[in-house]
């Protein structure tokens, strides 16, 4: 079997590993998922099978999904960017490696999970309250 070929296929994924696809762009994009495992172990994947040329959007597409990496496959490697990770550090493994122990680099994924507290959800939560301790006691969201 091409290693290239079974990881394109996001069902692979879903079937080894029991996660649930999700089109990262809506129902027209057949080519980036995230892919959902509950809590711990979400990531993005992309299937373009292209070398992205915006390391930063990458980034912050993991970031602004909540999960912890956007996993990019080229024609040769599988390619791991962590949204709190520095813009170029990306971490490349071959492909047959990723096919070959595909469940111990899901095992690798939710182990190096970003730090929770600089998450979309938690700087959500923090800037709410923020705004909300600026605007007062007498600003309860009925005014527009």
């Amino acid at each position: 079997m091409n290693p290239s070929l079974e990881l394109l296929n996001v069902k692979v994924w879903q079937n080894t590993l029991g996660l649930l696809p999700v089109p990262l762009f809506g129902q027209n994009d057949s080519k980036r998922y995230i892919l959902l495992n509950g809590s711990q172990g979400n990531f993005c994947l992309d299937t373009t099978n292209t070398i992205s040329q915006d390391l930063e959007q990458s980034r912050i597409f993991a970031w602004s999904s909540n999960v912890g990496h956007y996993v990019t496959l080229t024609r040769e490697t599988v390619e791991v960017q962590r949204w709190d990770s520095p813009r170029f550090n990306v971490e490349k493994y071959s492909l047959a490696s990723v096919y070959n122990n595909l469940e111990k680099f899901h095992e690798f994924l939710q182990s190096t999970t970003p730090n929770q507290e600089m998450s979309v959800i938690t700087h959500s939560i923090r800037f709410f309250r923020k705004l909300r301790a600026t605007l007062g006691n007498e600003f309860d969201g009925a005014q527009t």
